[in-house]
């Protein structure tokens, strides 16, 4: 049985470079630069650091709220990373404004899509839309 699990990565004085390739755990290719201040970096080889580097990059380049980072990592094109790694990415994301997702999200609604406070909350806890907080949501709505 074929198990294949790469993850290496190169540090600079401000950056980290990681470069994801897993088999059987289906993500194939992945590149993720972390600002150092920002996060650590994560040195185990396994599909949960794999699920948490995922996890980051959806959180901090998508604006995604914390339960469609679980849903991307856990039910996108099938399961790519198992419900444990998923869990376990999301619990272990550090350094996210949540806050301010919700509110670039919301921001991209009123700009982009020309939608009105009340639809844009709506849409930002729908659990077929964004699935943010409540209070994630009334923050974004108030700053907008």
């Amino acid at each position: 049985m074929l198990k294949f699990n790469k993850m290496v990565f190169t540090a600079t004085s401000n950056v980290v470079v990681l470069f994801l390739l897993v088999f059987e755990g289906f993500l194939l290719c992945n590149v993720v630069v972390f600002p150092i201040h920002e996060t650590s970096v994560f040195a185990a080889s396994s599909s949960y650091d794999a699920a948490l580097s995922n996890g980051y990059f959806y959180a901090k380049h998508n604006h995604l709220s914390k339960h469609m980072i679980y849903k991307h990592l856990y039910f996108k094109n099938g399961t790519a990373f198992s419900k444990h790694a998923a869990m376990y990415a999301v619990n272990h994301i550090h350094g996210i404004n949540w806050n301010h997702n919700a509110l670039k999200i919301a921001n991209f609604y009123r700009h982009k899509k020309h939608m009105c406070n009340k639809e844009i909350y709506h849409r930002l806890i729908s659990k077929k839309g964004d699935m943010f907080t409540k209070s994630q949501a009334r923050y974004a709505i108030h700053h907008l």
